[in-house]
Parts: C-alpha cells; sequence; structure tokens
C-alpha cells in the first residue's frame, strides 16, 4: 500500500467520531426524502423520472415491474432494483455504474483467473454479480433482504431463485435482523433507525464452501455493515482458498457507527494475507487484500 493511501487511512482511523455525526445528520435528511420518495404510485412516479431523464437526455428509463421492483433499460442492458433512489445511478449506463462500483471495491486492479469463483457477501441486488460474470467468473450471492435477493435473481440468474437468501456468521444459527433496506443498511448488529426485525438464519461461509464442493475462490467480497469480523471468523478455511479478499470496513458497525477496519486487517494478515489497495471516502473504507501463499505458489 503507498504512503498515501496509509496517510489517508489513518486520518480517517483518528477522525471516526466526526465522521459518525456528518453521517447520522445525513441519515435524517436521506429518511426524509425517501418518506416523500415512497409515497407517490409507483406507475406516477417512473413516468415523472422518465419525463425528467427526457428532458434532460438521460437514456435510461424506468418501468415498474412487480411488488415494487423497478427495471431499468438504458437500450444496451437491463437491470433490476428494489428501491427507487437509486436509479440515479444508472443514468450514464449501466455498464458505466457497474464498472464504477467495481473499482470502488478495487477489482479493476487485480488480475482474474478465468472461470474463477466470485462469492458475494452483502450482494443487495447483485451489481456485482453482473461484473463478476462478465469477466468470466461463476457468482455466489449472499442477501437476507427479500426484495433485494429476488433483484439479484433477476440480474444474474434469470430470475431462478439462486441467490442465498441468508446471513453469514461465525456459527450456524438464527439472529436477529435490523432491517433498513432503504439505504442498505441492514445488520445483524443492532443499528439506529431500523425499520423494523425480523429473524435470519445465518451459517458460516467455510460451510457453504465445503457444501458446494468449492475447491479455490478468485473473489471473495465482504460488506456485512459492520458484521466483517464476525463473517470472517466463519471463513478461517475458506480464506485459506481465497486470492483476493476486498471488504467494506467503514463506519456502520452498530449504533455507534464503528468501523471494522482493524479487526478485519487482524483477521486477514493472521492468514497470510497483505493488503494492496484501498479505497477511503467519506462513507467508505474499502480494503483489497491478495493472499501471498497463492502468490508464492504461481511463481514457483
Amino acid at each position: 500500500m503507498s504512503l498515501s493511501n496509509q496517510a489517508i487511512l489513518n486520518d480517517f482511523l483518528n477522525n471516526t467520531t466526526v465522521r459518525r455525526e456528518e453521517y447520522f445528520m445525513e441519515s435524517w435528511i436521506k429518511r426524509t426524502r425517501q418518506r416523500i420518495r415512497e409515497s407517490v404510485p409507483g406507475s406516477i412516479y417512473c413516468a415523472c423520472v422518465n419525463a425528467m431523464n427526457f428532458v434532460q437526455g438521460r437514456r435510461h428509463r424506468v418501468l415498474p415491474f412487480e411488488n415494487g421492483v423497478l427495471s431499468i433499460s438504458d437500450g444496451d442492458d437491463t437491470i433490476y432494483i428494489s428501491q427507487r433512489k437509486r436509479h440515479p445511478r444508472y443514468k450514464k449506463g449501466i455498464t458505466k455504474w457497474v464498472n464504477s462500483l467495481a473499482a470502488q471495491y478495487q477489482l479493476n486492479r487485480i488480475s482474474l483467473a478465468p472461470g474463477g469463483v466470485f462469492i458475494d457477501c452483502g450482494a443487495n441486488v447483485g451489481e456485482l454479480g453482473i461484473w463478476a460474470r462478465r469477466n468470466g467468473l461463476e457468482y455466489h450471492a449472499f442477501e437476507p433482504e427479500s426484495k433485494e435477493a429476488r433483484c439479484c435473481d433477476l440480474n444474474n440468474y434469470r430470475g431462478e431463485a439462486r441467490t442465498n437468501r441468508m446471513g453469514l456468521w461465525f456459527e450456524d444459527t438464527e439472529l436477529k435482523f435490523y432491517s433498513k433496506a432503504h439505504s442498505a443498511d441492514s445488520s445483524f448488529i443492532e443499528i439506529s433507525q431500523y425499520d423494523s426485525i425480523k429473524t435470519v438464519k445465518v451459517a458460516t461461509l467455510d460451510q457453504y464452501v465445503q457444501q458446494k464442493n468449492i475447491k479455490a475462490i478468485e473473489v471473495l467480497k465482504i460488506e456485512a455493515e459492520g458484521a466483517e469480523p464476525e463473517v470472517l471468523r466463519g471463513a478461517e478455511k475458506t480464506l485459506r482458498r481465497c486470492h483476493f479478499v476486498t471488504i467494506d470496513c467503514g463506519c456502520e458497525r452498530g449504533i455507534k457507527g464503528e468501523n471494522t477496519i482493524r479487526d478485519a486487517c487482524n483477521s486477514v494478515y493472521e492468514r497470510g494475507f497483505r493488503m494492496i489497495d484501498t479505497m477511503v471516502s467519506n462513507e467508505r473504507v474499502i480494503l483489497m487484500f491478495e493472499n501471498m501463499s497463492q502468490v508464492a505458489s504461481k511463481a514457483a
């Protein structure tokens, strides 16, 4: 990791209190906008959005699909989303946004082995699945939110219910799931101002990988809304099979909005990984790690 990235990372760690206060203020504003946005009937909302897009010269069009799911088409591609507020991210094209998201996770900076496996913990609507499949990777998605999982199925599995509608943890059990789907902040760790609580099955990634007989994993992506340390505890054996691990460690853990940088780093460092890149912003800290044992074996 470069000195500049290390300095940015240190600054983030030293200023998390200020960032948490900014985050909670932004959350209040976003919730108010969300209530207004969701109060409009779907057909009227889509008609208004499409009229605005036409006037502004944007290509993407939004249509109601089913049970609150929207389909978005830009003339070349179609994607299904679960939350209305997300449609503007596709204003420059679906592929452009998908590639931009992959770049946030530093996926554009690594060399991939064709035919590998991509495991997505916290898949949401499966945008990274689109990227993974376009790059010849076999995609495995985990998403506990039902509407988001349905979109992931539509975006990656031709609508078949193949997204794992469960969480990843350090043991096999059932946990309270604090749902906050409108802002993609749902978590198995209690958060502030959640919308509802439900009980969701969780399992270890080690168990899943063994059941699926997955021998090697090219990319493991973890975005567990603050539960990254617990996911990694349940993936001790799996990490040995991973080439790259990319983790969102931002200020999302619990009511206090703590980051998980140190815990995540310690977990992967202990298993022979090194940090090779970072993406640090006011909202996110994404760290990319490479398994040095795999580097050594390929060099031999």
